[in-house]
């Protein structure tokens, strides 16, 4: 099997996790894995694409990674980084990021699949592979990415973004497939178990927005904010549902590594790396008994 392992960065736990990265890849191919272990001292988009030539490397260190046990020197990271500017937000954000991506239940899709498929008594890499199946659609890990695309679409079809008209014209074609993918769907608003609000959401739009300020971006948020807004009206009033509708933390994401240069397909690829914990859990809580 081929396994990228993660590790170093540029927080104070740098070098603990380098050393912890390096052995877990040495052991891993010791029992027979291709493993590698990448360095994010210079950030999630300087890992290559395609990660196939890496995994031949000595020790299972990615040959063009930046391998510094020693505490890195911020204004060098800074200066390096694509996604950072002056105030050296980027990170932090991203961080914030992973970290309420994984604050979630036991009972979202893919750690429920881990259930199902491991109920069946097969082997933990088939059972993983079976829930980052289930996170890559568009209405779980993926939805993030329909959001951003939803946006471009709008933009594309409003002239002024502060047209609040205009923006709730666009949402009611959304609600009767009249516009985007025609799936009668707004992206990113609403939740089976939030309702009056997602906290995690709440949490990350002060973030999103410095992280806008910083980036030049700010007409952009403010558009994301409109729709949050004007969205939970609109499908109130087209859909005669008034239990509340919100806007989930996948509603902002997608905006953020769009803002930091993050390619679509790393979009699913970093919510499968803040669930790990919740299908591992999972699984074990499966194997006692292994039934469903």
């Amino acid at each position: 099997m081929k396994i990228v392992v993660l590790a170093g960065g540029i927080s104070t736990e740098r070098a603990v996790s380098l050393v912890t990265g390096t052995g877990v890849c040495r052991a891993l191919r010791e029992n027979g894995h291709r493993a590698i272990l990448v360095d994010l001292f210079l950030g999630l988009e300087e890992v290559p694409a395609d990660l196939e030539t890496l995994f031949d490397a000595p020790d299972g260190l990615c040959p063009d990674a930046k391998i510094e046990v020693e505490a890195p020197d911020l204004e060098t990271v800074k200066r390096g980084r694509k996604d950072q500017g002056p105030s050296h937000i980027g990170p932090h954000v991203l961080d914030i990021c992973l970290t309420l991506h994984a604050e979630h239940g036991g009972g979202n899709n893919s750690t429920f699949t881990t259930h199902v498929v491991t109920s069946s008594g097969t082997d933990t890499y088939s059972a993983i592979a079976a829930a980052l199946g289930s996170l890559k659609g568009p209405k779980h890990g993926g939805a993030n990415i329909k959001v951003v695309k939803m946006f471009d679409d709008m933009k594309e079809h409003i002239s002024d973004y502060g047209d609040e008209d205009a923006v709730k014209d666009y949402l009611k074609r959304l609600l009767h497939k009249e516009a985007f993918d025609n799936a009668g769907l707004i992206y990113g608003m609403g939740h089976a178990v939030y309702s009056l609000s997602d906290p995690r959401a709440n949490i990350f739009k002060a973030f999103v927005e410095s992280l806008s300020k910083e980036k030049g971006r700010e007409e952009e948020f403010k558009l994301y904010s409109m729709v949050e807004r004007l969205a939970p009206q609109v499908i109130a009033e087209e859909r005669k549902i008034y239990k509340g509708v919100s806007a989930n933390v996948d509603f902002y994401s997608g905006f953020v590594y769009s803002m930091l240069d993050l390619p679509d397909f790393r979009h699913r690829q970093n919510f499968g790396l803040e669930r790990p914990p919740d299908r591992g859990a999972g699984q074990r809580r499966q194997d006692y008994p292994a039934r469903l």
